[in-house]
């Protein structure tokens, strides 16, 4: 039976999560929005106006609303609980 070792430092690495977690659903909605001509105050009102249009489903939305909430709530816990740390 194989046993599991523990994590070196060359098998992990940080995330930088306003570049690496935040920002990826964020510009990709951003994007996506820009595609289709849609501006929104937000990606939630990005990911509202693309179901509109008919653009993406309604599960879809559930699950680009998930994903910018997730990024976001990350994002606004590290930020308050440890200003000067920007990695996890």
């Amino acid at each position: 039976m194989t046993q599991l070792q523990p994590l070196s430092e060359e098998t992990w690495s940080l995330f930088d999560v306003k570049q690496e977690i935040y920002r990826v659903p964020d510009r990709f909605l951003y994007s996506l929005g820009l595609h289709y001509g849609i501006q929104g105050e937000s990606s939630w009102d990005i990911v509202d106006q693309l179901h509109t249009n008919g653009i993406i489903g309604y599960e879809a939305s559930l699950n680009l609303k998930k994903a910018v909430t997730f990024a976001t709530t990350l994002d606004s816990v590290v930020t308050r609980y440890s200003p000067t740390m920007q990695y996890i």
